[in-house]
């Protein structure tokens, strides 16, 4: 839940027009994950748009800046009541719902949806496979899917891989090959899978993070343009996240 802190500030920007924003998520490795999701995205102001795992629903509202309606589902009820809060404040310029429930719950319409997005969502479901086909399904004809997904490759510590497994409640890792292989099986086109997260920066900064169980630091802003940079310039082919986008 959003604390009575967060909430009066979270207030305060809306009011001065702020909000919502991207940097109101106040980690840098999300904020730079949100940007290389939304990157190259053709949005229209008469798509609408799912958001797959919405969490506190910041992402969500970023994203309902740029279409005509945006839905957020998630799992955990206690966080969709937190977005839903978020979402009343910026309704007057930002269509959007919020439903506590999965995606199969929902039960949304074939070829329902323009866009669908979920970040850093499907490591965390045993029937990744059953989603996938769910989210093909309510989604239109040329419409797009643009995910993430955990892959942790260059985390070289075994302790650090296990702890960041049980804390994040991570059913598994994936490769960038066995994402294009299973979005090619379900029936996606144009497909594009890559790692982000591959500077030696990026390495350690994370596992920094697993450590102190990825709190909140002061400093995140600078982190965040510090990790651009570095993965501008980085030759390393292998990442922490992987990036997907593809077409029904």
């Amino acid at each position: 839940m959003v604390s009575a802190v967060e909430r009066i500030f979270l207030n305060v920007m809306i009011r001065i027009g702020v909000f919502p924003n991207i940097f109101f998520v106040p980690k840098p490795f999300k904020i730079y994950e949100f940007k290389e999701i939304e990157k190259d995205i053709n949005f229209l102001k008469t798509d609408l748009v799912l958001d797959l795992g919405c969490g506190l629903g910041v992402q969500t509202l970023c994203l309902g800046k740029k279409c005509g309606k945006v839905i957020g589902i998630d799992i955990d009820c206690d966080a969709i009541r937190s977005a839903e809060h978020l979402s009343r404040k910026t309704q007057r310029k930002i269509t959007s719902e919020f439903k506590c429930c999965s995606l199969e719950e929902a039960n949304f319409p074939r070829d329902h949806f323009d866009k669908v997005f979920s970040i850093c969502v499907i490591e965390h479901i045993d029937d990744y496979e059953g989603v996938i086909d769910e989210i093909y399904g309510v989604i239109k004809p040329g419409g797009v899917f643009a995910f993430s997904a955990d892959a942790l490759t260059v985390i070289d510590s075994p302790e650090l891989l296990d702890k960041h497994r049980c804390d994040a409640h991570v059913t598994k890792y994936f490769s960038p090959n066995e994402l294009y292989q299973l979005l090619t099986r379900k029936g996606f086109k144009n497909i594009a899978v890559y790692p982000i997260f591959k500077s030696n920066l990026a390495r350690h900064l994370f596992m920094d993070a697993i450590k102190d169980g990825f709190k909140i630091k002061r400093t995140f802003i600078i982190d965040y343009l510090r990790l651009s940079i570095s993965e501008r310039y980085t030759r390393n082919k292998d990442g922490i996240f992987i990036i997907a986008k593809c077409t029904k």
